[in-house]
């Protein structure tokens, strides 16, 4: 990925830019897109498997999901990510 942003000379040892960046930048936001999928999965696994706040003796946990605020948290992010590039 590096040899789309610039070229180094054989015989001097100097940097050329290349002249059309647009291929690093349409990389940098496949990988930035890639990445903030793989952060969102995470958190849905997590909120799916993690429980907390138990409202009596021997009663089991909330779960996070249901709770509406961490609802409309997952959600408001799911939307706004623009999903795989295929």
């Amino acid at each position: 990925m590096s040899g789309r942003v610039g070229m180094v000379a054989d015989s001097s040892n100097t940097a050329k830019r290349v002249s059309h960046p647009q291929p690093v930048v349409v990389m940098k936001r496949l990988l930035r897109s890639h990445l903030v999928l793989q952060a969102l999965t995470i958190a849905v696994r997590y909120a799916a498997v993690r429980r907390q706040f138990a409202s009596g003796k021997n009663k089991l946990e909330t779960q996070l999901l249901d709770y509406p605020i961490h609802q409309r948290r997952l959600m408001v992010s799911i939307l706004g990510c623009d999903g795989p590039e295929a």
